[in-house]
């Protein structure tokens, strides 16, 4: 099979289906012996700098246009097409993860990253073909020339434990090995909307994102490392010492997204944390996805409304944090300012505390900053984060001298 469907849990990232996306057109570059066409419908939502993930098993498609040997990885080429099946764009960035069971000799598999460049009206497909060959095609290797959006450092020290930072225009993540949590997470102005530390209670170290079971900074019951990393994005893997909890997170240019693939029995997922750098009750506020307004005054609980995403921010910064779960359900969601010292927000927690509902896996959120305050600024950029897309992907072609 040349790719699968993205599925994961009852959410659909990519839906990929197989067949031809057009007619043939020029061939690019003849230096290159073979390509397959990708179109992505934007789903109707308009898009912006829009990440979009396939998995290509590229064994299957040399193998469908009879070449032989082992995949060029670092020779691959993504360019963008026009309604006439001409070429607009010779460098679309992208990067190709390998899947964790790759073997260039009998498993040329794994994840292609690529962007949407620019905005995307939400009627509009874009066009895309994939060069690809073998080893020992090309005279020298000359990885394709891509702006890097995603920088990773592994094994830093924060906040009294081992941490990976990963910086992108629109964040900086702090994330806990141990305790497979951020314990920070600092937007433009290097305000942290997290704020951890190894004292005082809500003052610091009961603050997180998941804070999901024993997902949590500062906790020392886990193992994580940095599964993948590309221009576009990294991927952190992290489990629990007895193997029962596993996730992944997703780290891309705008938002994080988590994959909870493996728990062991009830759960919720929490943003504890300090809107905007520091907690102010008087200026702090969420909004719910119905456009309904609260100032952190206000305590609530009950199931939210679906959509289920939520944004929290300050009246003085024109910013917000959103948080989405991607898998819609019954239980309830809880809020409430503890001590004027932190916001706690729960996808499924109960109130007064501490019961722990959902128990879905696999599981998703979305964690992200919107550069504006708006609702529907906010919830523009939330939908371009959640909602998804869909991906075709053609026959491969070889070129025919």
């Amino acid at each position: 099979m040349i790719a699968r469907i993205l599925w994961l849990s009852t959410v659909v990232f990519a839906e990929v289906l197989i067949g031809a996306a057009g007619p043939a057109g020029p061939w690019w570059n003849p230096e290159w012996h073979a390509r397959v066409r990708i179109e992505v419908d934007p789903g109707g939502v308009v898009r912006y700098s829009k990440p979009v993930e396939i998995e290509v098993d590229f064994t299957a498609l040399l193998k469908q246009v009879g070449l032989e040997g082992r995949l060029d990885e670092i020779n691959l080429r993504l360019v963008e097409l026009d309604r006439q099946y001409s070429v607009v764009d010779e460098q679309v960035p992208f990067q190709f993860d390998k899947s964790r069971d790759y073997d260039s000799k009998t498993n040329a598999a794994g994840r292609l990253l690529f962007m949407c460049t620019g905005s995307t009206p939400a009627d509009k497909n874009r066009i895309y073909e994939l060069y690809f060959d073998t080893v020992g095609t090309f005279r020298s290797k000359t990885p394709a020339r891509i702006e890097p959006q995603v920088s990773v450092s592994d094994n830093i020290e924060h906040e009294g434990q081992l941490s990976i930072r990963i910086a992108t225009p629109s964040a900086t993540y702090y994330y806990h090995k141990g305790g497979a949590g951020f314990a920070s997470l600092e937007d433009r102005d290097r305000l942290d909307w997290i704020g951890y530390r190894q004292c005082c209670e809500s003052g610091g170290e009961y603050r997180g994102i998941p804070n999901l079971w024993n997902f949590h900074p500062g906790e020392d019951s886990c193992l994580s490392k940095v599964e993948s990393w590309g221009p576009l994005g990294a991927r952190l893997h992290s489990w629990s010492l007895d193997e029962k909890w596993e996730c992944t997170w997703d780290i891309f240019p705008d938002y994080a997204r988590l994959n909870l693939l493996k728990v062991d029995g009830t759960y919720w997922f929490l943003y504890e944390g300090i809107p905007g750098g520091s907690l102010e009750v008087e200026r702090d506020y969420n909004v719910l996805s119905t456009g309904l307004r609260r100032s952190i005054a206000e305590s609530w609980h009950g199931d939210l409304p679906a959509p289920e995403w939520l944004y929290f921010g300050d009246d003085r910064i024109k910013r917000a944090l959103f948080l989405v779960h991607l898998e819609d359900d019954v239980h309830s969601d809880q809020f409430w300012q503890m001590r004027r010292e932190m916001v706690v927000f729960g996808f499924g927690r109960e109130y007064p505390c501490c019961g722990t509902y959902m128990d879905l896996a696999p599981a998703h959120f979305i964690v992200g900053f919107a550069e504006d305050s708006v609702f529907s600024g906010v919830a523009s950029q939330v939908n371009n984060a959640y909602r998804p897309i869909a991906v075709k992907i053609g026959t491969a072609e070889i070129l025919q001298q």
